[in-house]
């Protein structure tokens, strides 16, 4: 059913004054359907009031130039392989760059657990 035919249903709901089980009883449709569609065009609707005061207002905020960040040179670490088999027989392989220290505190979690 599309949004049209909902606001059709809907407008014939509202005229008919009978409850939505009746009203679903009488033109042999789910009651959750009415339901839902009510709920879903009051939704559609403040989406759609949303959007037209959305481009009402400006989206724009200014912003104060500041002083540029200094440009930092990148430092190439070289690669490197750490191969560990821990005491569980698992095999880890590490490629790239990395910290000695911080690895040992990394494998040292890693052994904890295992």
């Amino acid at each position: 059913m599309t949004p049209a035919l909902a606001r059709e249903m809907l407008s014939v709901f509202k005229a008919s004054r009978l409850s939505v089980a009746a009203f679903a009883r009488k033109y042999d449709i789910p009651k959750n359907r009415v339901t839902y569609w009510r709920h879903r065009i009051v939704a559609i609707e403040k989406l759609a009031a949303n959007t037209q005061a959305s481009t009402k207002r400006s989206n724009f905020a200014p912003v104060l130039a500041t002083q540029p960040l200094p440009r930092t040179i990148a430092v190439s670490q070289p690669r490197q392989t750490l191969e560990a088999t821990l005491p569980s027989g698992s095999r880890i392989v590490v490629h790239g760059s990395w910290d000695a220290s911080s690895m040992q505190s990394w494998l040292a979690a890693i052994e904890a657990r295992a």
